[in-house]
């Protein structure tokens, strides 16, 4: 039987503040319905589904996931139990990650913001990963004043996989996806999100 899989959303709250999230402008109002509970019952919740279900895959995302309390730590037992996905800004010290887990266990997409982290700190911190044989995926956002930086974008990530994700909402009056160009969408550019292809076809 296949694996089962669960999105876990463990918080709402980001150390970002990235303008074309869907969060932008009511951070405080989300933040107030976040709930942070004890490790031993988070894992028990867990331990239950492997129990039931047998091995599944969590796909773990916020907010940052990794500001939560005590992630790693949390991570580092919950993913004995299930593999894991995290989406994550990567703002942490890769080596809490690489120290803590297990990339045979715990894969990362991670997302570039690049109005919080330069290219090179970033490509620091992907080299390093690599170096210890991580599964990474790279992503950034399709926002609109971005999509002329994308070629550069893919110019210092080309040795990882690096894709660009649509921007969700309004910007100057349009509203994104539908209202992007056929230049922006082209095939240089790498707009695209797989679970909604027709959605981008002219």
């Amino acid at each position: 039987m296949d694996k089962l899989n669960f999105t876990w959303l463990t918080n709402h709250a980001c150390n970002y503040r990235c303008p074309y999230c869907f969060l932008d402008g009511r951070w405080d109002e989300f933040k107030k319905t976040d709930k942070h509970f004890p490790k031993n019952k988070i894992l028990a919740a867990w331990a239950r589904v492997r129990q039931k279900y047998g091995e599944a895959h969590i796909c773990i995302s916020g907010g940052e996931p990794t500001i939560y309390p005590d992630f790693i730590n949390i991570l580092k037992e919950v993913s004995e139990l299930h593999t894991v996905g995290i989406c994550t800004n990567l703002s942490l010290d890769v080596n809490t990650i690489i120290d803590n887990l297990n990339p045979r266990r715990v894969d990362l997409s991670v997302s570039f913001h690049p109005h919080f982290v330069k290219i090179g700190e970033m490509l620091d911190k992907l080299n390093v990963l690599k170096e210890f044989h991580w599964p990474v995926q790279l992503m950034c956002v399709g926002w609109p004043p971005l999509i002329p930086q994308l070629g550069d974008y893919y110019a210092h990530f080309k040795g990882f996989n690096f894709s660009v994700l649509p921007f969700w909402g309004t910007y100057n009056g349009k509203m994104y996806p539908h209202d992007y160009t056929a230049e922006e969408k082209g095939s240089d550019k790498h707009i695209y999100c797989p679970s909604r292809k027709r959605e981008f076809q002219d």
